[in-house]
């Protein structure tokens, strides 16, 4: 629910726009009298009254002649009607009103947003019937059956009720009934596929494989035993998931190194038996975000409304706000700020129009649902570190930093790097390769002769500096080393 205080401050910011609404609409009838006026008096001299009387009634009112009349000067109609088109009477006017328009839209969206949580309600003053339908017929009820529990799940449990609203709720109560059904620790699935679910997201795939088909068309468990006993644990413990990540990552079996062994690929060439660590590439989200975070960009602010994103002209979803004109042709798309730097799960995530740097790198596809994620190595991935430019801004400001954060020598420059994307030491070879290689970048750099960067050079000499050590930047950030979990 939305508290008082914003209530109050959406409701002032609401009067002062719906003031300026009515003044700006008043300044649209102004014109459209004088583009009425001058109309007028280009009238003949005998059609005039009687044109003045047509547009005066309603349109269903108007005989065929008039209307015939009214086609012969199809320019001149009422001063509302003219206010609300003119685009085509005036255009320059209707400009400036669309910009008095964007603003008012703009004071809107500044203000704090109101809290709303969609959700199904239903009346308790009329019990919904429900009956199973001739040959799937919603027109042909046959059987009238009582709320239950799926047949294949409930053989073999004790039947339940689902009880009459005794406490007079606002609702019928059936949902909450059914809720504390699946929750009581006896339901022999609900535990089970969240144990498997949670077990995926850490090892990359389940303790049953088939995620999305838990049943008997389903993979068998590769470990039935530690299925059974982390669920029941789950539901005596109080079903706690916070509680239930930390044991499995504190497990001797999460804290497994990913290095290979032909004995245990001979054995179980799948790890199905994890006798090691599946290594993982980063979801999409995770990916962008801890750009952001090595970057020292991440807005870590919590909650409010999404990120908005918008479609390019040439295809690409970008984060931005879309202007429209009244024709619904794209303006622009506006720059959203630090917004833009916000972490990936508060970005709008639209069906057809989903934010083509997390599309790049496998975002799940929710057409009609994604029961698992793809993961894919494929060219546009590395094209989209070599040009996107989100990752060029984001390894400018980087560089930039590495040269203001007090690291005059290039040894800890690159030390500091290291640690910010791999949280490690770089080797001795591996210094002295970034080394050479910010080296041999930057006297390139300094060799090239377009006409802009020959004048930044003038004005810094350290440019060439900074621009290498931003290309070694988006390289290592390129690396499996910085995408993938070992």
């Amino acid at each position: 629910m939305t508290p008082r205080e914003i209530r109050k401050e959406i409701e002032r910011i609401d009067e002062i726009a719906r003031k300026q609404e009515a003044a700006l609409q008043q300044k649209r009838l102004e014109v459209g009298k004088v583009i009425y006026e001058r109309l007028l008096k280009e009238l003949p001299d005998d059609h005039r009254d009687s044109l003045v009387e047509i547009i005066a009634k309603e349109t269903d009112d108007r005989s065929d002649e008039e209307v015939k009349r009214m086609k012969q000067y199809p320019m001149f109609n009422s001063v509302e009607y003219i206010a609300a088109r003119l685009p085509v009477y005036d255009s320059k006017k209707n400009k400036e009103f669309f910009q008095e328009e964007t603003k008012i839209k703009e004071l809107r969206e500044a203000g704090p947003a109101r809290r709303i949580v969609m959700c199904v309600r239903e009346s308790d003053e009329k019990l919904p019937e429900s009956a199973v339908f001739s040959r799937g017929d919603p027109l042909s009820p046959n059987k009238q059956v009582k709320p239950a529990e799926v047949f294949v799940l409930s053989r073999n449990r004790d039947d339940f009720e689902i009880p009459i609203n005794a406490e007079k709720r606002p609702t019928t109560g059936r949902r909450l009934a059914y809720a504390e059904q699946l929750t009581d620790g006896t339901h022999p699935t609900v535990a089970r596929v969240a144990i498997n679910r949670i077990w995926a997201h850490h090892f990359g795939a389940g303790l049953v494989t088939t995620t999305g088909d838990f049943g008997l068309f389903g993979e068998l468990p590769s470990h039935p035993e530690l299925l059974d006993w982390l669920a029941q644990d789950f539901v005596e413990s109080g079903w706690k998931v916070k509680r239930l990540h930390k044991m499995i990552v504190t497990s001797s079996t999460f804290r497994q190194a990913s290095t290979r062994s032909p004995k245990a690929d001979e054995i179980d060439p799948n790890n199905r038996y994890l006798s090691r660590m599946n290594m993982r590439r980063l979801d999409a989200e995770e990916i962008r975000d801890s750009i952001l975070h090595v970057t020292s960009l991440l807005n870590e602010q919590i909650g409010g409304p999404s990120v908005p994103v918008a479609l390019e002209p040439d295809g690409r979803v970008v984060i931005g706000k879309a202007i429209f004109d009244d024709d619904d042709g794209l303006v622009e798309i506006r720059d959203v700020g630090e917004q833009k730097y916000r972490r990936s799960i508060f970005i709008a995530n639209e069906r057809i129009n989903t934010l083509t740097m997390l599309n790049t790198f496998d975002a799940p596809v929710m057409s009609p649902n994604c029961e698992s994620r793809d993961c894919s190595t494929v060219a546009p991935q590395s094209l989209w570190f070599l040009n996107d430019g989100l990752i060029l801004d984001m390894t400018d400001k980087l560089a930039d930093r590495m040269f203001s954060d007090n690291f005059p020598e290039p040894r800890a420059r690159i030390r500091d790097l290291f640690l910010r994307l791999f949280s490690i030491e770089p080797t001795d070879n591996e210094v002295q390769q970034c080394l050479d290689y910010l080296h041999e970048q930057a006297e390139q750099l300094r060799q090239y002769q377009g006409e802009e960067w020959v004048e930044l050079v003038k004005k810094f000499n350290h440019a060439p500096d900074i621009a290498a050590h931003a290309t070694l930047c988006q390289s290592l950030m390129s690396t499996n080393r910085f995408l993938y979990v070992e």
